[in-house]
């Protein structure tokens, strides 16, 4: 009887260590989830480059309608998830490119999916330096950009093709040429 218990007791503190670890490798990827972005199987996390924008139709937070074709050549366009640790992270760098982007707040889009920690703060530093749209995870312009993961970024083409996407600042880094 003593060494059912023992290999009980042994049994459970091994479970309980296992499901420590993964817990700890789960925290150290960034799999997109229901917090993140639509969580999609495979390819890549935005729409790639060279292949069109889907339609899509939104509104601002300043009330303005913002659709795929109102999208002018050169726009940047980033997706970020208040609470999201590398949105946090990308956010000042989105912000200091897009504030130098000739063409202004139009030539710059910014979709904040849902409501997290920093949502305020998102908001102050986006609505001085371009559009934003605030929308669920699988809203209307995530899913016409493909967005699987936040953060992500793309830049666009002359006919609303995607120029060059990812998740990283390198996308927005280079200046955004108007054809």
């Amino acid at each position: 009887m003593v060494y059912v218990v023992a290999a009980v007791v042994a049994t459970a503190v091994l479970c309980v260590f296992n499901l420590v670890l993964t817990l700890g490798l789960i925290r150290r990827q960034r799999l997109p989830d229901a917090s993140s972005g639509p969580s999609l199987p495979g390819g890549d996390l935005v729409v790639g480059a060279g292949r069109r924008v889907g339609a899509f139709q939104a509104q601002t937070l300043d009330g303005e309608p913002v659709s795929d074709d109102a999208l002018a050549a050169g726009t940047v366009v980033g997706f970020f998830a208040p609470g999201c640790g590398p949105c946090a992270e990308l956010l000042p760098a989105f912000v200091d490119r897009v504030s130098r982007i000739p063409g202004g707040r139009d030539a710059a889009l910014a979709v904040l999916s849902g409501s997290g920690d920093g949502f305020d703060a998102y908001v102050a530093a986006l609505t001085g330096v371009s559009r934003v749209v605030v929308e669920p995870a699988d809203g209307p312009v995530a899913t016409a950009f493909q967005v699987r993961s936040f953060p992500a970024f793309a830049v666009l083409d002359d006919r609303q093709r995607v120029r060059s996407s990812g998740v990283t600042a390198g996308v927005f880094a280079a200046p955004a040429a108007t054809r």
